[in-house]
C-alpha cells in the first residue's frame, strides 16, 4: 500500500516537490517521481516522512550532483535500484562509489557537464558544471570538474539545482526563464553575496533555500552544515523576497 505522504505528493497538481533535507528534493509531475541528492543516512538530525521501502516502487530517477556522501548516498541508491524501477543519473565523479556499492552499470546514466539529455518523453535536462567550494569561500583543493548542476524540464517547468558550487560564469550567463531555483547559502557554496548575484541575474519565478538544518553542526563542518537562509531572505530585493521560500520538512509545495 502506498504511503499517505507519497500518495499526496504523487497526486498533487502541477509540479509538486518536497524538501528531504540538506540539498535533497523529491519532485513529481503526473505521477513521475524523481529525487535530487537524496540522502537518508541515520547521521541526520531528522528524517523525511517516508522510508526507502515506501519510496522504491515509485521513484523513476535518483539524480546526484557529486560523490560526497550527503549528496550521493550509495547505500540508499543500491536499495532503490534493487527494489524498484529507479535508475541513477550520476556525474563521472561517482563512478568509484557506485562500483563499490555494487550498483549495476545498466541502472546508471553517467553524465558530463555541458550536455543535454532526454532519458524519456516526460523529462529532459541539461548539465552545468559545479565547482565545489571550501571554508573562506575558497575553491576546494579536490574540486572535481565532473561534478554537475542540473537544469531539468519537467511538466513544462524549468528547474535548476546547482549542486555544491561557487558562483560561476555559467550561472550568470547561461541560465534564463527559470521557474524553480534551489540555492545553497552556505560558506562552501555561494554564501549570501553569491546567491544574491545569482538570483538577480537569473530572476527566477520561485526560489527555495536548501543545505541547512539537517546535520549536527560542529566547528569542523560548520562551513557546509550551517545555512544562511534567513540572512539571504533579508538581503533580497522585495521582488525576489516575495518569491523566496525557506522550506519545511513534510510540506508539499507545488508550482502550476
Amino acid at each position: 500500500m502506498i504511503d499517505i505522504f507519497l500518495d499526496k505528493l504523487l497526486s498533487a497538481d502541477g509540479v509538486s516537490f518536497n524538501w528531504i533535507g540538506n540539498a535533497g528534493w523529491l519532485i513529481c509531475h503526473d505521477r513521475h517521481l524523481i529525487s535530487i541528492d537524496l540522502h537518508l543516512s541515520s547521521k541526520r538530525l531528522w528524517m523525511p516522512p517516508f522510508n526507502l521501502q515506501e519510496l522504491a516502487p515509485h521513484l523513476d530517477y535518483a539524480i546526484s550532483t557529486h560523490d560526497h556522501g550527503d549528496h550521493f548516498d550509495s547505500e540508499s541508491s543500491k536499495f532503490l535500484v534493487d527494489n524498484g524501477p529507479c535508475k541513477l543519473i550520476l556525474p563521472r565523479s561517482c563512478v568509484n562509489d557506485a562500483a563499490s556499492a555494487g550498483i549495476p552499470e545498466s541502472k546508471i546514466i553517467y553524465v558530463v557537464p555541458g550536455q543535454s539529455y532526454a532519458p524519456n518523453p516526460w523529462m529532459n535536462f541539461e548539465t552545468i558544471r559545479a565547482l565545489h567550494g571550501h571554508p573562506g569561500r575558497s575553491i576546494y583543493i579536490k574540486a572535481n570538474f565532473d561534478d554537475c548542476g542540473y537544469l531539468i524540464t519537467l511538466g513544462g517547468k524549468r528547474i535548476f539545482h546547482p549542486g555544491d558550487t561557487v558562483l560561476m560564469q555559467e550561472h550568470l550567463e547561461q541560465l534564463n526563464d527559470i521557474d524553480l531555483l534551489f540555492v545553497s547559502p552556505t560558506e562552501h557554496n555561494m554564501h549570501i553575496e553569491g546567491c544574491l548575484s545569482f538570483i538577480e541575474a537569473v530572476d527566477p519565478r520561485h526560489i527555495y533555500a536548501q543545505h541547512f538544518d539537517t546535520y549536527i553542526v560542529t566547528d569542523r563542518n560548520a562551513y557546509w552544515t550551517t545555512g544562511y537562509q534567513e540572512p539571504l531572505r533579508m538581503a533580497l530585493s522585495s521582488k525576489h523576497r516575495s518569491r523566496y521560500t525557506i522550506p519545511e520538512s513534510g510540506v508539499i509545495y507545488n508550482i502550476l
